[in-house]
């Protein structure tokens, strides 16, 4: 197991603390968000009276909203640093509270935030040794999973999740509005619900498959299972998914860049079954326990496959994949700044679908086939 060097780690002390007000620095992509929640579960459980506040961005608000962990959630405009009027609020609003723990889950933010806050005591998120020069793609450190590495964060309290299992918590409003939406365009309780998410932001869409996997993908399930498809995304995705929607021949409902976060969270909880990339959607079907089915080409499922008994992965068979990692994996030197991403094109929808079933199956899932 890699480990940090023990001038990092020092500070075991902060096991046998009490700490009443914690300060988590979670500015970390939407995926790393939603794997971050068991730190979060961790801290309530080893210090439940204390008032726990999380700083995300504007944009990953809806992965932290109602997560029954946290006290208070403050939102920062990640694309917003050098906005000096923004920094003063936020440092105001810090220093008012006077945080005696900070946990930073993005290590290249720790001192902005130790200047930022009056917190005693900080943790941050530990890096290999000499992880700027030295690479530790094939050691113990990128074999383990984010969530994992998010958990380390807090070894030196002596705290863990009992359930390491990410979460994010769809209101009750937000689930009687995907139960209506449904209803609307007559999809019943009983119908399978095959979700679809297409797109994803991740290297600038080089973790994406093709459009014509994906509707064959879908087309086959829809038949086999006489089901409906649901396609979701983002607004800049629209295009793609009406593409994909253009070739199906099933009943289909496009939402893509509809809905909030939490919208797509409570519809994805009630699908049957979600086929996607490596990216946001995903992550938050298996967080309110969807079975997914994940593609992966360029990211490594070890660190950042869905945690879930309910996964499956179909990965790529090139040798050069994956080639993205979890921080702290890959030396500055070694990581490759020419990126094509053929290994997606290599993946079948046979085997895409062969997985779906499969997971169908061993989920136990009762749909009566075509």
């Amino acid at each position: 197991m890699v480990r940090p060097s023990p001038r990092r780690w020092r500070g075991a002390q902060h096991a046998t603390m009490r700490h009443s007000r914690i300060l988590v620095v979670a500015l970390i992509p939407i995926g790393d968000t939603l794997f971050a929640t068991p730190v979060l579960r961790a801290l309530r459980q080893g210090f439940p009276q204390a008032h726990i506040t999380a700083v995300t961005s504007t944009s990953n608000r809806d992965i932290l909203e109602g997560n029954p962990d946290l006290d208070a959630l403050l939102a920062q405009p990640t694309r917003q640093y050098f906005d000096l009027a923004l920094v003063r609020d936020l440092w105001r609003g810090l220093r008012e509270v006077g945080f005696d723990l900070g946990i930073s889950l993005n290590p290249f933010l720790t001192p902005v935030f130790r200047l930022l806050t009056r917190t005693a005591r900080w943790l941050a998120l530990p890096l290999p040794p000499w992880w700027w020069l030295v690479s530790h793609r094939r050691g113990p450190w990128g074999a383990t999973h984010a969530v994992t590495h998010y958990l380390r964060t807090l070894e030196p309290l002596g705290l863990t999740a009992d359930d390491p299992t990410p979460r994010v918590y769809p209101s009750p409003e937000e689930r009687r509005w995907a139960r209506a939406v449904f209803a609307h365009r007559g999809v019943r309780e009983t119908d399978f619900v095959l979700a679809v998410h297409p797109g994803g932001e991740g290297w600038r869409g080089r973790k994406r498959w093709t459009p014509e996997g994906f509707a064959r993908v879908a087309q086959e399930l829809a038949r086999r299972y006489r089901g409906v498809v649901l396609l979701v995304g983002g607004r800049a995705e629209r295009d793609l998914t009406e593409d994909i929607a253009a070739r199906l021949d099933c009943p289909r409902l496009n939402l893509a860049g509809e809905t909030s976060l939490r919208q797509t969270a409570a519809l994805l909880e009630r699908a049957t079954l979600f086929v996607g990339n490596d990216s946001s959607p995903l992550h938050l079907a298996a967080a309110v326990g969807t079975p997914v089915v994940g593609i992966y080409g360029p990211s490594n499922p070890e660190q950042f496959a869905p945690r879930s008994p309910r996964a499956a992965m179909v990965r790529s068979g090139r040798p050069c994949a994956p080639c993205f990692h979890f921080v702290g994996t890959q030396a500055v030197w070694d990581r490759p700044w020419r990126f094509t991403a053929p290994c997606m094109a290599e993946i079948t929808p046979e085997r895409v679908i062969m997985a779906a079933v499969a997971l169908l199956s061993r989920s136990g899932t009762q749909h009566r086939s075509a």
